[in-house]
């Protein structure tokens, strides 16, 4: 259960011909098991005059049907997101130095439910080491659903010399509305890694948020503000 406001929203509300004013806070409830689940009364309890007893009021609860994902179809690299999602890989290099570090942004965005994706399951390979940085989420509620979106922000340090490429890279998600499982997919380009020196840097190509370089065999990095 997670509160989608710091504070109850005040608001009028018309019941029956008379006017109340309530407080609304909102939530999201996110089912972790599959079958039928009980949503427990919510218990409001105040005092009708500063002479009064306080008195309590009680919603109804609420049962719930949790259907299990579909085992057909489902993909390797699923996680757990529910929803209709896209993402923006920010990834743009032609060459680099050996050992560089190049930066990777990839942010996903969409209606549902990102609570369960972690990582991307990016792995150091023979050509890449992969670090991951942080990541930053974040969820809006929308007046046609929850708008969530998670970025995660990598380094790639390439390994060895010569034309790699970094291997391709996929998100997979349930989509409740096709009731079908889908995957975006993203093909890294080719970059041509120059022998390592003492004073390397990234070469041309680069329009990544940041640079790094080598500089008396110590690796600085700049980064802008917004990655």
């Amino acid at each position: 259960i997670k509160n989608m406001d710091n504070t109850p929203v005040q608001a009028e509300k018309n019941i029956k011909g008379a006017r109340y004013l309530g407080e609304f806070l909102r939530q999201t409830i996110s089912p972790l098991n599959a079958g039928k689940h009980l949503i427990p009364p919510a218990t409001f309890v105040y005092a009708p005059s500063p002479f009064g007893g306080a008195r309590q009021l009680q919603t109804k609860p609420i049962e719930v049907v949790v259907r299990d994902l579909p085992d057909a179809g489902q993909p390797d690299d699923f996680s757990g997101a529910v929803g209709d999602f896209n993402w923006a890989v920010n990834f743009n290099y032609k060459n680099a130095a050996g050992s560089s570090s190049l930066p990777l942004k990839v942010t996903i965005t969409g209606y549902g439910n990102l609570d369960a994706v972690n990582t991307l399951g990016l792995k150091n390979s023979e050509l890449f080491n992969v670090y991951l940085d942080k990541v930053q989420s974040n969820e809006q509620i929308k007046s046609d659903g929850i708008y969530a979106s998670k970025s995660f922000n990598y380094f790639l340090v390439p390994v060895t010399s010569g034309k790699v490429q970094f291997p391709p890279i996929s998100f997979s998600f349930f989509d409740p509305k096709t009731k079908t499982y889908q995957t975006l997919r993203y093909t890294f380009p080719s970059i041509t890694v120059q022998s390592n020196n003492n004073n390397a840097a990234i070469q041309g190509g680069n329009t990544g948020p940041g640079s790094v370089e080598f500089q008396n065999n110590t690796l600085q990095i700049n980064l802008n503000k917004d990655f």
